[in-house]
């Protein structure tokens, strides 16, 4: 199975977190994203050849909006890294249980072929990938995909021809990346295998050095 089919797996069980994290992380990013429409009103309260108490009022109003966003925003990232981190803290614990109780399925030929460290590594690896993986999701590249969005949506009500010419450079980089990472998946796993190989025989030979 691929790691996301994982990672879904383990937080089955769990899905009132993930789906808390997610929401609330959403909340947070686009209540970022209207950042600099609040601030462009403000600038565009002095502009225009308006009353000057008019400015001051509309600059005034805006800047209370962005003042409470903004504490609005603190609480919403705050509370995301709360539920988030339920979420990866029990992700986690279900993602040892199920590789241990795989484990402990297999025959005794298959533990007399492989090093106890190997596999006690592989576990590690693929758990604390669920970490890691978690992470980067909700904190990285989830809110990245929201900012996206909504900065699309605000160049849209902009200019077309600019969110146009955004969108293809998008693609661009994305179709770049996307190739990129095919061609290094491989060396990546090759590089996995074989450091939980010699980290494992590592373990295995101190063992039975003290034993």
């Amino acid at each position: 199975k691929t790691p996301l089919k994982f990672i879904a797996f383990v937080s089955r069980p769990h899905l009132v977190f993930a789906v808390g994290a997610v929401l609330v992380a959403t909340l947070a990013q686009v209540n970022q994203g209207i950042y600099p429409y609040i601030m462009m009103r403000m600038v565009d309260a002095f502009v225009g050849d308006g009353n000057l108490n008019e400015q001051i009022a509309e600059f005034t109003y805006w800047s209370i909006w962005l003042f409470v966003m903004t504490g609005v925003g603190m609480l919403f990232w705050r509370l995301s890294g709360f539920i988030g981190m339920e979420w990866i803290t029990r992700a986690m614990r279900t993602s040892y249980l199920t590789l241990y109780d795989y484990i402990r399925g297999h025959s005794h030929s298959y533990f007399s072929n492989n090093f106890a460290g190997a596999l006690s590594n592989k576990i590690s690896n693929a758990a604390g990938g669920v970490d890691d993986m978690l992470e980067r999701i909700l904190w990285g590249w989830y809110p990245e995909a929201i900012k996206l969005i909504v900065s699309v949506a605000l160049l849209i009500l902009v200019d077309l021809y600019i969110t146009f010419g955004f969108l293809i450079m998008f693609v661009i980089v994305v179709a770049v990346n996307w190739y990129l990472v095919k061609k290094r998946r491989p060396h990546v796993v090759a590089f996995s295998a074989a450091s939980s190989k010699f980290r494992g025989e590592g373990v295995d030979w101190l063992t039975n050095i003290s034993a």
